[in-house]
């Protein structure tokens, strides 16, 4: 019964050293792993924050560029129909004299059929 006893305790002792050096392992290599996973997400979102806002960098300036050029297009299209509408002898007539009706039919008649050709001219 000794030699049962003995061997129970000695079972005993070797598991507490293997817990005990199991534990101790798995307590020295928990942070080692906890702050290279903090330090690899720190990395990566270092360099993906900096992909982020060169693209929208690149984003904004493409898209101003764009709007830049519709804007001057357009303004180039209503200074033109202005010039066409300021060609007309009718229209400036009714500029110099505005109280005449049948004139004034007669401009917006023309006028009509320019925005019915040019849906936003009435910006003019």
């Amino acid at each position: 019964m000794t030699n049962s006893r003995s061997e129970t305790i000695g079972e005993f002792v070797m598991f507490t050293l293997r817990k005990s050096i199991t534990a101790k392992y798995i307590l020295s290599i928990f942070p080692i792993i906890a702050l290279f996973t903090l330090s690899f997400c720190v990395v990566i979102y270092q360099i993906e924050k900096d992909y982020s806002v060169k693209q929208a960098k690149e984003l904004g300036i493409t898209t101003s560029r764009e709007i830049a050029h519709a804007l001057e297009s357009w303004l180039e299209h209503q200074i033109k129909t202005a010039k066409i509408i300021a060609e007309n002898p009718d229209v400036v007539a009714l500029c110099k004299n505005p109280n005449q009706p049948l004139l004034y039919q007669k401009v917006q008649v023309y006028l009509q059929q320019i925005h019915n050709g040019i849906g936003y001219y009435e910006n003019i």
